[in-house]
C-alpha cells in the first residue's frame, strides 16, 4: 500500500546516505546522483509515494538527482534532493510557517512529519 511504498523510498533514502560513507569525498555526488537514479527507477512515477509535510501530502513525482549533492561532514554524509512533488488537496489544509523575516524573504518551510513510521534499518559499515 501507500505507506508500506513511502517507507520503502524513505529507508532506501537513508540507506543511501549511509553507503555514501565508504565513498571518497571527491566521488560522493556521483554515488549519490547514481543511488537516486535507481531509487527513482525503481519507485517512480507513483501515486502511492507521499511526503506529509505540514497539513499537506505531496505525492513524489521524480527524483531530480543532478540537482541534489552531498555536504561533507567527519561522520555522516547528510544530502539535499531535489523532488519533484505534486499536491492534491485536503479539506484540513492550513498555510505554511513563514521565516521569520516574513518581511524580507518569500521562503516558506514545511516540517516534515512520518507519524508512526518503524525505524529505518541502517546497515552495518
Amino acid at each position: 500500500g501507500a505507506y508500506s511504498a513511502t517507507t520503502n523510498f524513505v529507508n532506501d533514502l537513508t540507506r543511501l546516505g549511509w553507503s555514501l560513507i565508504k565513498v571518497e569525498r571527491a566521488d560522493r555526488n556521483a554515488s549519490l546522483r547514481a543511488g537516486l537514479k535507481r531509487i527513482g527507477n525503481e519507485y517512480l512515477p507513483s501515486n502511492a509515494i507521499y511526503l506529509p509535510i505540514g497539513e499537506r501530502r505531496h505525492r513524489i513525482r521524480a527524483i531530480h538527482a543532478m540537482e541534489s549533492f552531498t555536504f561533507s561532514t567527519k561522520e555522516r554524509v547528510p544530502y539535499l534532493v531535489c523532488l519533484e512533488v505534486v499536491d492534491y488537496a485536503r479539506d484540513d489544509y492550513s498555510e505554511p510557517t513563514h521565516s521569520a523575516d516574513d518581511d524580507k524573504s518569500t521562503a516558506s518551510f514545511w516540517p516534515l512529519r512520518m507519524p508512526n513510521m518503524p525505524p529505518i534499518t541502517v546497515p552495518y559499515l
